[in-house]
């Protein structure tokens, strides 16, 4: 038969051909992450041009004034300036400033225009939710992956925060990248991921230091691999688990010594503190505040309600709490988490037919939402 170039045959072709290239599940995999994506920097892009007159005013103003100084005086990353006075200089005690700096490096470009700042973050962003789901898709399977995405890009907290120059969110999304590269390096057993993933940690480390949650589901995930190793080996992962901690360590030294004398954004309680007090955290005001923000910003009434039907579908209520209250993650719910020896191939797939809830979790999608969410409460 001959094809005639815009005849009738010629459609059938490119609607037959359309139909192959959308049936292969992988390819259609990408397409719905992609667009998930696109749906998180859509939502935090509304208002981009807007001046940084937002609740965190005071907290993204100075982040522009340290993007300012890069660019008109000093480009230095490692001497931050903030314009707080005029007699002396303005060095400050601060996180890595890497957002600011290239913020200021984007200013040379463009000018020194708002939207930089704000659009730096929603990139960040949109790759928070990417990660958060390649994290979820690799412990829990695809589909929880993608309701996990699905709540980050959604989450209104996230949304509001996603879109505020200021570090947390390129922190968070750092955190997520490192997880995500940590737990693919431990199932495949590839360095390379994992080294790449540990320096994702650090780098979140050195953007926001309330990114130590992160040790929490890092900690079960390398626990869990070596399982089956010897106590010395066991300790051994767990220290080299640890070094994302050394370039923190060595900034915030550096960073306390500019405080010191200099200015500070009270990091380490002087004058202020980033951390709080017993006083604060066991005030009922605070905690009544926490539960509040965390039911109407974080997981929202709909996320709530989602959340508690997978973990009563998964018959493990109690098990999925717990996990929720603790952050743990979500690998351990599955028989055999990341280790590829169990909950795959046909062993596994006995094993993981004997489990009962722990398998049916997996086809609850929904129950992975408050894993999601619960790593967002450092925003704040």
């Amino acid at each position: 038969m001959s094809i005639r170039h815009g005849g009738p045959d010629t459609v059938v072709a490119a609607h037959w051909s359309l139909g192959a290239w959308w049936r292969c599940e992988r390819r259609r995999r990408a397409v719905t992450v992609g667009l998930l994506v696109l749906l998180a920097i859509a939502v935090r892009s509304v208002g981009l041009k807007a001046p940084y007159l937002d609740y965190h005013c005071h907290r993204q103003t100075d982040t522009a004034s340290i993007a300012r100084n890069f660019y008109e005086k000093d480009p230095d990353i490692f001497l931050p300036q903030v314009n707080r006075r005029a007699d002396a200089p303005n060095y400050v005690e601060a996180e890595f400033q890497l957002i600011p700096w290239l913020a200021a490096a984007a200013y040379r470009v463009v000018g020194e225009v708002p939207w930089v700042g704000r659009g730096l973050v929603v990139l960040f962003g949109g790759l928070a939710v990417l990660a958060a789901f390649g994290w979820v898709a690799v412990s829990c399977g695809y589909l929880p992956g993608l309701f996990a995405g699905l709540f980050l890009a959604l989450c209104p907290m996230a949304i509001y925060f996603g879109r505020t120059f200021m570090p947390d969110t390129p922190a968070l999304a750092c955190a997520f990248l490192g997880l995500w590269w940590v737990a693919i390096g431990l199932r495949e057993g590839s360095r390379r991921f994992l080294a790449v993933g540990l320096g994702a940690v650090a780098l979140g480390l050195l953007l926001k230091i309330t990114v130590l949650f992160v040790y929490a589901p890092l900690t079960v995930l390398l626990w869990r691999r070596t399982r089956r190793s010897s106590h010395r080996a066991r300790w051994m992962v767990l220290l080299v688990g640890s070094l994302p901690l050394l370039p923190a360590a060595a900034w915030y030294a550096w960073a306390y010594e500019l405080g010191k004398r200099y200015l500070t954004f009270g990091i380490w309680d002087r004058g202020y503190s980033k951390w709080g007090s017993a006083d604060l955290v066991l005030r009922w005001s605070f905690v009544e505040l926490m539960v509040r923000r965390t039911a109407e910003e974080i997981l929202t009434p709909v996320g709530i309600a989602m959340g508690e039907a997978g973990a009563v579908r998964s018959g493990r209520r109690r098990r999925a709490a717990q996990l929720v209250l603790l952050r743990g993650h979500p690998a351990i719910l599955r028989p055999g988490g990341l280790d590829p020896g169990r909950g795959g191939g046909s062993e596994g797939a006995g094993r993981s037919e004997r489990a009962g809830p722990h398998r049916r979790l997996r086809q609850q999608p929904h129950a992975a939402l408050p894993h999601a969410s619960t790593r967002l409460g450092f925003l704040e």
